[in-house]
């Protein structure tokens, strides 16, 4: 049913595996004598293509930056904030202005992204420090109008989405597209798994 109205096997596996992972957990915090449950194996629907994900090589990159900082917009900063690290529009609809941004740090400027007042982050990987390299100016500056923009959103993603189109000029540039740009850098750069994972907030960090 869910591959008929269009989802992908993958997605149907992650929204499983929540459940399942639910279901272990109540077995063992309640010690119920049921069996531990297993993952099933679900295989692509016949005719299923896997979606590329988008990414920004390096030219593509230089240029984004070059607009973004051009721009000088708040929505600009939160796309250089997502490009460091991977953030989703919601961390940084979440993120304190008072207390999340260590922007003027003399030596070692940071976002901590701990999941806002409500500390609601999607995995116990997620809370994270990120150390700001590039664009520092524009997200010192900007950032916390950013915030406040995407706060007042029920679905953030749609004005990131609208500005990385608008200053790059390209109609299929999404804002989720940069989480995808991190990865495949670090990958390049051979930098290490535990701290990309630990700067992107993924499983498998320090």
């Amino acid at each position: 049913a869910e591959e008929q109205l269009g989802k992908a096997h993958t997605t149907i596996l992650r929204s499983l595996a929540e459940v399942i992972s639910g279901f272990n957990w109540a077995i063992k915090r309640y010690r119920l004598k049921w069996p531990k449950l297993e993952m099933p194996t679900i295989e692509p629907a016949a005719g299923y293509v896997e979606k590329t994900k988008q990414v920004l090589l390096t030219p593509q990159q230089i240029q984004f930056y070059n607009a973004a900082v051009d721009a000088d917009t708040p929505l600009a900063a939160a796309l250089l904030l997502m490009l460091h690290c991977g953030a989703m529009p919601t961390e940084i609809a979440r993120l304190r202005i008072d207390t999340d941004l260590f922007l003027e740090h003399q030596k070692y400027p940071y976002v901590s992204m701990q999941g806002g007042v409500d500390k609601k982050t999607k995995t116990k990987a997620r809370p994270r420090f990120v150390p700001i390299v590039f664009g520092l100016d524009l997200i010192r500056r900007r950032l916390p109008e950013a915030i406040e923009i995407l706060a007042a959103r029920e679905e953030p993603s749609g004005p990131l989405n609208d500005e990385i189109r608008r200053i790059t000029g390209n109609e299929t540039l999404t804002g989720h597209c940069l989480r995808h740009t991190f990865k495949m850098q670090t990958n390049n750069k051979l930098m290490s798994p535990e701290i990309t994972y630990a700067i992107a907030g993924w499983s498998g960090g320090w």
